[in-house]
């Protein structure tokens, strides 16, 4: 019985997340209802573990849509994440004196 008070945490935290608006937010989700199937695969409860499937595969289709999203809106604002490579110093030209 603990346990369904353990998950049920774990989801408002998850839905508080969602409303932060943070991708991954619905991979917390996702990790919660993979606990779900295995609470009600324990307890023989067959309608939870397949809504709690179903929840699962809606999650993860949130968080690639939210990360799409997500990414579109960076590039069309130019605000892409630059990466160098590990030890590189930048623009050398603009340390010159």
């Amino acid at each position: 019985m603990a346990w369904s008070f353990v998950l049920e945490g774990l989801g408002l935290c998850g839905a508080y997340l969602v409303a932060r608006k943070l991708w991954w937010s619905w991979l917390v989700l996702a990790v919660n209802s993979v606990l779900w199937v295995i609470y009600g695969w324990i307890t023989s409860q067959w309608g939870f573990v397949l809504s709690s499937t179903a929840f699962f595969g809606i999650y993860l289709r949130n968080a690639r849509k939210w990360r799409q999203t997500e990414s579109a809106e960076r590039a069309a604002s130019g605000d892409t994440p630059s990466v160098t490579p590990a030890g590189a110093v930048g623009n050398l030209t603009s340390l010159k004196s």
